[in-house]
């Protein structure tokens, strides 16, 4: 919001509005992301597309690098007088490409990380907990220090510098990403847990007279219901079948 009052001339009100339809397209996009991801692309595609995109903010760092993509200065006040269409349209792109980004990584990052690990053994449960707190822990300390101190050069030092920062680690990032690409577990899309919750409902409604076999032996009652039942997929763990709810 500083950035867009200081550098584009932006009105308070404007800046505020851009700002958090910006947040919430943000927040939103990562059900779309989840759901590309697990209906058709798959975590490792999905993440591939939505951190090349997110480093795409390039165009966000080159407006503050280059004069040209910014409103001009008034000489006598030494305010910006206004952005242009041209350059809302810069503005929007590269708001739009973070926007998408967001919308792949968060989602995926983690159940990502999470397919890595085989939880059937001992072994994997010890990693897997161990990657849960290495992820949070060093979520934790990158928001502390985009919220500090980038935010500190981008206001007092240097605008470029502050967003050409978090652009160089997100290029460090997408190396490390692609540099175990040998050793990573790849679990294939299998359907969306949006339409799994629609199909759900249907066949609850569908089925609400139907008398179940073996009432009282859950574990009967799964193998004549779901013994033909084939699974995409040996990493994902099947939730077993339980006689809470009829």
């Amino acid at each position: 919001m500083v950035y867009l009052v200081e550098q584009y001339g932006m009105r308070q009100m404007a800046a505020a509005t851009l700002c958090n339809i910006f947040s919430g397209t943000s927040n939103a996009a990562p059900l779309l992301g989840a759901f590309v991801s697990d209906a058709y692309w798959g975590r490792f595609r999905t993440l591939t597309c939505a951190s090349v995109t997110t480093f795409l903010m390039v165009v966000l760092t080159l407006t503050a690098a280059v004069p040209q993509l910014r409103p001009p200065v008034d000489e006598e006040s030494g305010q910006p007088l206004g952005p242009s269409g041209a350059h809302l349209a810069i503005l929007f792109l590269s708001l739009a490409l973070l926007v998408l980004g967001a919308g792949g990584v968060r989602p995926c990052s983690l159940p990502f990380g999470v397919d890595q690990f085989d939880r059937s053994t001992e072994q994997g449960r010890r990693g897997l907990n161990s990657f849960f707190n290495w992820y949070y822990s060093i979520s934790t300390a990158a928001t502390v220090v985009a919220m500090t101190a980038v935010v500190y050069i981008q206001d007092s030092v240097s605008w470029p510098l502050g967003f050409g920062i978090p652009t160089a680690l997100m290029l460090l990032a997408i190396v490390f990403f692609f540099a175990g690409i040998r050793l990573y577990v790849f679990v294939p899309p299998e359907g969306s847990v949006f339409s799994g919750v629609v199909q759900v409902l249907v066949a609850a409604f569908r089925k609400r007279k139907l008398r179940l076999p073996a009432p009282n032996d859950a574990v009967e009652q799964e193998t004549l219901l779901y013994s033909n039942h084939a699974r995409k997929s040996t990493v994902v763990m099947k939730l077993p079948l339980t006689l809470q709810f009829r």
